[in-house]
């Protein structure tokens, strides 16, 4: 039995949500057919995401309860830029594999943020609106990045 209600009711949300997984699914389509084209960090669709995904948790830390308890607000912000930072780290590497190392630490600090999410849900720090809009952020900046991964995956391997 779980202790925690409404982080279940969240996951298990999460978790069946067709339309959502249907969206993020097109969302990677569009991004491994974007990375042929990329000349830019700034033109892959996962660093776009990871972007805006940073400024609303700059936004949400800046005022509140949240702004004041340093810590956390610290942490989650630094989890949100480091997604965004080694996207396009790894978009300047020397070979795919590289770049799908980035990529992962990239998905994993979004992953990062999600979980940092819970906390600021569970000690009253955001509604479930502003959990919920945070949240799918982290997830299609997840998404993506993992789709811009597995496209390195699919194509040659650079020397």
């Amino acid at each position: 039995m779980c202790h925690v209600p409404s982080v279940m009711c969240h996951v298990r949300r999460r978790g069946n949500s067709g339309i959502a997984e249907q969206s993020l699914e097109n969302e990677n389509q569009r991004e491994r057919a974007d990375m042929g084209t990329a000349k830019r960090f700034e033109d892959l669709r996962a660093w776009q995401e990871a972007r805006n995904l940073t400024r609303t948790i700059y936004r949400q830390t800046e005022t509140g309860s949240l702004a004041k308890d340093y810590g956390f607000k610290d942490q989650i912000r630094r989890a949100a830029v480091s997604s965004m930072s080694n996207i396009a780290e790894g978009f300047d590497c020397e070979s795919r594999v590289e770049f799908g190392r980035f990529l992962g630490i990239a998905r994993r600090s979004a992953a990062e943020v999600q979980s940092l999410l819970y906390v600021a849900l569970d000690v009253g720090y955001l509604t479930e609106t502003e959990f919920d809009a945070h949240f799918m952020q982290a997830a299609k900046t997840k998404a993506l990045t993992g789709g811009l991964k597995h496209s390195l995956t699919k194509r040659p391997h650079d020397t």
